[in-house]
């Protein structure tokens, strides 16, 4: 009874909402940070302050302080709440395909967009877990894994190979998406063509930087290369 009521229109529309709700920090605003960030990108860089005392977020200091451990809890939140963002979207476009197969389809315009956002969310997911682990599983669904389980997916690399062309597709699928509001998830969508290379270029060069301290501890960080225009 319950696949049936999934496996149509309004049931895959309700499985993309339950992907775009994982974006939230969930029940974790520190570790989870999934749209704010907050704690490793504007606590770790000294751009804010936790504020309240010292013991209250004890894990959060750590962080600060570049001290964490694999044991610290914000660094399993992290992961959980992305690869549960992952699986949502997943398990929305195993549902959209039995759906579109069935008697009870979406338009197939409606059904190529819940395709590109499922897909985009997942991508997003997985550019998250990214953003703070070095080698990440880029998890797909069955159909798309073939004989590869998704549990079985490795973490050999960055999951760039996943995320890139993703954001690319993103961008030539908008464009024959005529609505306003298609339009503007259109123009909020090219943005993240260019993150991935930032990130890239970004992480290649604290790498550098972070060697060239340890060779060199006595020289002046403001001599070492820069992405912005400033010393790191």
């Amino acid at each position: 009874m319950l696949k049936t009521i999934i496996q149509t229109p309004d049931g895959v529309e309700a499985l993309l909402v339950g992907v775009y709700e994982r974006m939230q920090n969930g029940s974790s605003m520190f570790g989870g940070a999934m749209t704010s960030d907050w704690t490793y990108a504007a606590g770790c860089s000294d751009d804010c302050y936790k504020g309240t005392s010292t013991g209250d977020q004890s894990n959060f200091n750590l962080l600060e302080r570049y001290e964490a451990l694999p044991n610290n809890p914000y660094l399993d939140n992290r992961w959980t709440q992305c690869y549960d963002g992952v699986a949502r979207a997943n398990v929305t476009l195993q549902f959209l395909w039995q759906t579109q197969a069935g008697s009870s389809s979406l338009d197939a315009g409606r059904a190529k967009e819940v395709e590109a956002e499922a897909k985009f969310l997942r991508a997003w997911f997985h550019m998250q877990a990214n953003k703070i682990f070095e080698k990440i599983p880029y998890v797909k669904t069955r159909e798309e894994l073939g004989d590869l389980a998704p549990e079985e997916v490795p973490n050999t690399d960055a999951g760039w190979d996943g995320i890139k062309p993703t954001f690319s597709m993103l961008s030539t699928t908008c464009p024959s998406l005529n609505t306003i509001r298609k339009l503007v998830a259109r123009t909020s969508m090219l943005p993240w063509l260019s993150k991935p290379r930032l990130t890239c270029t970004r992480k290649s060069i604290l790498l550098q930087n972070f060697f060239l301290m340890r060779l060199f501890p006595v020289v002046n960080s403001r001599l070492l290369p820069s992405s912005h225009g400033t010393s790191i």
